[in-house]
């Protein structure tokens, strides 16, 4: 159909991965779990434990240790008020998408309206405490739709990735075992 954009290389080197999440405009829809439903009730004690236990997504850029620690501890907190939000369940919070995008602006620049995702996340984390003069409290529409599938795509990393992390501890128990 012609040539691919070059934004669209852009994207994929800042975010590698994120085509392989499907981009939805609705709202994900995980249900309670209901009496005798042991499969979804394991999943919610697999997401809270993941609160705690579930890698950081950062972009791999060497600026990963730079992270600040009090972000990273309120990371904890905001994962267990996300899974309180059913609107917002299977989506990463806030100071996840700064965490990223902190590594991310650390090794190269972005685009602008990626700087506008960037405000608005921060603003979102940090409240009243955001500096007036680079608080962003609204995203068009296109950028709010970025947002969301970058949302979903990083959640959708870090759970894997600690699928991955338990795939291999168990791989080593039955190795030692043998």
């Amino acid at each position: 159909m012609g040539k691919k954009s070059k934004s669209g290389d852009y994207a994929a080197e800042m975010f590698p991965g994120m085509e392989e999440i499907p981009v939805r405009n609705d709202k994900p829809d995980k249900n309670l779990p209901r009496d005798g439903d042991e499969r979804a009730f394991e999943e919610q004690i697999d997401e809270l434990v993941g609160c705690f236990s579930d890698p950081i997504i950062v972009y791999p850029s060497g600026w990963e240790d730079t992270v600040p620690e009090s972000l990273k501890q309120d990371i904890t907190i905001h994962r267990m008020l996300q899974m309180m939000k059913p609107s917002e369940q299977g989506m990463a919070s806030s100071p996840e998408v700064c965490a990223y995008m902190y590594t991310v602006t650390m090794a190269h620049p972005v685009a602008s309206e990626w700087v506008n995702i960037y405000m608005y996340a921060m603003t979102q984390y940090k409240g009243d405490m955001m500096p007036a003069d680079i608080r962003q409290d609204n995203l068009s529409k296109y950028e709010m739709d970025h947002l969301n599938n970058f949302r979903r795509w990083i959640f959708e990393r870090r759970r894997r990735a600690s699928r991955e992390k338990l795939r291999a501890e168990r791989r080593r128990e039955r190795e030692a075992k043998n």
